[in-house]
């Protein structure tokens, strides 16, 4: 991707109508045509600067990186712990209460912005900061009222460790933007319009700042589907987006609903419909109560299969024909596993004949067929003491008998 890109830069015209640009592109700028305006140095607040722009970097530590989620559980959650933490808060919980809520909210951006322009010292804009998040309503975010005033203790150590580390994260990037935005203007490359796909991976912070920059914000576009967000810590529903247009003086319309399905059969929508009405039961301000969708056919059914070797799987995949002959795998078939330790695991014949991709790689794309490699081993789902996930199973499970089970043999609990 990068070197298309690039080749499409060199066959650009120099001229003022036409340019290829990438986001990183975008926000990069340059002395002459700065984007938010000339003289961008954001005095009060080299500190969190110098966090953003940390350039050491190792892998082992994670140190001068991006903070992600795997690097926030990884290298921080054990050590943000305390044995006096009144409530035991999932991390992939408070991981999207930092993201979205205490720095990803458009009540944290304006809460930064106007402590930032009032020149609070850092300690009352963290405490601007925390009185956003605790007026948050009831339903916004993923945990109780109650847990919030933990969550925030958290995130106080989770900023003290992230800054030690030389680490920056996607909110120390949007509100150090968002201020230079607000403080400098706009300047340089003009957006008549945005057209955003995959919406709900977005934070409302970031939408913020992308509607601002915007000539002409009330004809917008934006599509997605809040039971498709695979961005860790997003916190996103259409209901909120009203309100930030509504908030933000825009116009408010109504999303245009879409039912029908052209990509996947009956069989896949069904298996996905009755996961999203787990998600309705248990998490039922997550995301957006929509109609499931609906398939054209019904389309085969997946197979389970159980090997102990890869000729054993050889086998399976190829009938009868001799066990060591290679699989081939064409630009149609992929090899799902749910992280790059997993696709190191896999077993170097797969590796290497097979186009292999994580989830979060594989979004958007279509296959003919679809492999899950040892899918369930690798889960994230929280470990008991036994070694497994008897509680999270156990939740599905009566949750599946609570609507029919195996009785029925219809609707979402098939």
């Amino acid at each position: 991707e990068g070197r298309f890109l690039d080749e499409r830069r060199l066959n650009l015209k120099s001229d003022e109508s036409s340019s290829l640009l990438t986001i990183e592109d975008y926000f990069e700028g340059d002395e002459e045509d700065d984007v938010f305006g000339a003289g961008t140095d954001m005095d009060g607040d080299e500190d969190q600067r110098m966090r953003i722009e940390a350039a050491a970097t190792s892998e082992s530590t994670g140190r001068g990186m991006e903070m992600t989620f795997s690097r926030f559980v990884d290298h921080m959650w054990k050590k943000l712990q305390n044995r006096k933490d009144e409530y035991e808060i999932d991390p992939a919980l408070v991981w999207t209460e930092i993201k979205s809520y205490i720095k990803g909210s458009r009540e944290a951006l304006n809460a930064d912005w106007l402590a930032f322009n009032h020149g609070l010292s850092a300690t009352d804009r963290l405490e601007k900061l925390k009185e956003a998040y605790m007026k948050l309503g009831k339903k916004v975010g993923t945990v109780t009222t109650a847990q919030r005033e933990q969550v925030w203790e958290y995130y106080m150590r989770y900023e003290d460790r992230k800054k030690k580390m030389s680490c920056w994260d996607e909110g120390d990037l949007v509100l150090d933007l968002y201020k230079r935005f607000m403080k400098h203007g706009h300047s340089g490359i003009l957006l008549h319009q945005t057209f955003i796909d995959e919406v709900q991976d977005f934070t409302q912070a970031e939408l913020v700042l992308v509607l601002k920059l915007a000539r002409f914000p009330n004809s917008s576009f934006l599509a997605g589907d809040t039971a498709q967000t695979i961005a860790r810590g997003v916190g996103f529903r259409f209901a909120d987006l009203k309100t930030l247009f509504h908030d933000m003086g825009y116009k408010v319309r109504d999303p245009h609903k879409l039912t029908h399905n052209y990509r996947s059969h009956t069989g896949v929508l069904r298996l996905a419909s009755s996961i999203v009405d787990v998600i309705y039961k248990y998490f039922p301000a997550s995301i957006d109560k929509l109609e499931p969708d609906r398939g054209l056919f019904p389309g085969p059914k997946p197979k389970l299969l159980m090997v102990n070797s890869f000729n054993e799987l050889t086998m399976m995949l190829l009938g009868h024909q001799r066990t060591d002959t290679k699989i081939e795998f064409g630009a149609q078939q992929v090899v799902l596993v749910r992280s790059d330790e997993a696709r190191r695991n896999l077993p170097t014949e797969l590796a290497a004949s097979a186009i292999v991709l994580t989830v979060f790689e594989s979004k958007g794309l279509e296959f003919d067929d679809v492999l899950l490699w040892d899918f369930f081993s690798a889960s994230p789902c929280k470990k008991m003491k036994d070694g497994g996930c008897a509680h999270e199973w156990r939740t599905l499970y009566d949750y599946w008998m609570d609507n029919g089970g195996a009785e029925t043999g219809n609707g979402s609990a098939e």
